[in-house]
């Protein structure tokens, strides 16, 4: 995430399988930045374990990150982290081109 700036907002393709990775996920809501994206996607309920495409706002630090149970995913807990990302929701292309007559 080293590239996209504070508040601004990433599209983020994630793919198939990505609720069952070993990768961990910390928070609830506002997620830290060292927390799987793809997974926290899913914890989030904006997308399931057969990928699709989502946004997130890149966000400051946070003092805290609470862990939680939802949809299929365990999240940890942890204490402050300097960067962190919160799940908006799907991501819908602008224009869909459709060239088959």
């Amino acid at each position: 995430m080293a590239t996209v700036g504070l508040n601004q907002v990433a599209y983020i393709s994630c793919p198939v399988g990505c609720a069952i990775t070993d990768a961990p996920v910390f928070g609830n809501d506002i997620y830290s930045e060292d927390s799987s994206i793809c997974k926290a996607g899913v914890h989030a309920g904006v997308i399931g374990n057969k990928g699709g495409d989502m946004k997130i706002q890149i966000r400051g630090k946070e003092r805290r990150f609470n862990g939680i149970a939802k949809n299929g995913i365990l999240s940890d807990s942890k204490g402050e982290y300097i960067r962190s990302f919160m799940v908006l929701g799907r991501s819908i292309p602008d224009v869909i081109i459709n060239d088959k007559p």
